[in-house]
């Protein structure tokens, strides 16, 4: 006698049932215990004065890198009209033949002029990048800890990003935005510009 095969909707009603129970009773654990809480990451970055401060960074940098490109743009500018007036001079008096070469010569020179400032601009835009990377990991260390303090002194085992809190926890963004800015006062941090 042949056993039936499992219908596959049956099996994944099963799973999806599994899966309900599952979170419903992490939910009913959470709402008893009340010891998850959750913060909301967008609101943080609009007002805590280490994101504030990194926004500034970010916008300066960026100004930085723009000056930094401008002013070789305009110094390549020179240059390839130097090298024209040069090649101009030279090309009097001789055959088309030399005065190709010249052309080509005066191309490559342009073409290398523009290479080097690409690499230049690359490797400036790679140490700003490399800053801003290290600001935004002090930054996140720092509102982790911050974090950290928040829950012990609300006794909250777990925090969560607010998006991954589907039911129960406690909001602690506002707690961790006081004291975020109470630390920045204690460490005389000006505030930053909204």
């Amino acid at each position: 006698m042949k056993l039936n095969k499992v219908p596959a909707h049956f099996a994944v009603g099963v799973v999806i049932l599994a899966i309900v129970v599952l979170f419903s009773s992490y939910a009913a654990a959470a709402t008893k215990n009340d010891s998850i809480g959750y913060v909301d990451m967008q609101k943080l970055q609009t007002e805590l004065p280490d994101f504030l401060k990194l926004q500034e960074v970010a916008k300066d940098k960026t100004s930085e890198l723009n000056y930094f490109r401008g002013y070789l743009f305009t110094q390549q500018q020179s240059s390839a009209k130097e090298l024209e007036k040069k090649a101009t001079a030279d090309k009097i008096g001789k055959k088309p033949d030399e005065q190709a070469a010249i052309d080509k010569r005066l191309q490559d020179d342009n073409n290398k002029n523009i290479n080097d400032i690409n690499a230049q601009i690359q490797k400036k835009y790679d140490e700003l990048q490399q800053y801003m990377n290290d600001q935004k990991e002090s930054a996140l260390e720092r509102v982790k800890k911050i974090i950290a303090t928040v829950a012990d002194q609300k006794k909250l085992s777990l925090v969560l990003e607010k998006s991954l809190c589907f039911y129960g926890g406690t909001d602690i963004t506002q707690a961790v935005i006081d004291q975020a800015k109470k630390q920045a006062d204690k460490d005389g941090t000006p505030p930053a510009k909204k």
